[in-house]
């Protein structure tokens, strides 16, 4: 799964309009749906998993000081804070 991923964010990182997309999408739900128009089985709970994993120092300080727990700047992506 990582690998799909991993993959997915590559592509929304190299093409404008579905970083557009996957910037506007409000929840991890709506990111799997994007995920899923390319073919991506990935599931929001993958997705969750994925963010948790590869959570930088930096991310968890941002978290844990009250900043906003959804947090866009890790590897481009989401993290819902659960």
């Amino acid at each position: 799964m990582e690998n799909k991923i991993n993959e997915f964010l590559s592509r929304v990182q190299s093409d404008q309009s579905l970083a557009g997309k996957y910037k506007s999408a409000k929840d991890l739900k709506e990111v799997s749906e994007i995920a899923g128009s390319l073919g991506f089985q990935i599931s929001p709970a993958d997705f969750q998993k994925h963010f948790a994993e590869n959570l930088s120092e930096d991310d968890l300080d941002n978290i844990s000081g009250g900043a906003s727990p959804v947090n866009r700047t890790s590897h481009g992506g989401w993290y819902s804070g659960d």
